[in-house]
């Protein structure tokens, strides 16, 4: 996982603010809210929210939603011994 991160540039805390905005978190503010407890000495997320809608991870999530949509139609074509089949 780190090192997944860290080929994006990303850092642990823009992983915590996505999972918190995954949850529920809608703003900079209910971002700050919620992390709070687990990021002592850090003043505000706002900087890691600005960085990742700069990065526009809506429309990657997109994107991978899709892939995985299409991971998921493709595996219920391939029989139980492995033979793929077309036309689906």
């Amino acid at each position: 996982m780190a090192g997944a991160l860290d080929a994006e540039s990303l850092t642990r805390r823009h992983w915590q603010v996505l999972n918190t905005i995954a949850l529920g978190a809608r703003t900079p503010e209910r971002v700050d809210a919620a992390m709070a407890p687990f990021v002592a000495g850090e003043s505000s997320m706002a900087p890691k929210v600005a960085d990742l809608r700069a990065r526009d991870y809506r429309t990657t999530l997109r994107t991978l939603e899709r892939c995985a949509a299409n991971l998921e139609a493709a595996w219920r074509n391939i029989s139980a011994d492995g033979v793929v089949y077309s036309g689906s």
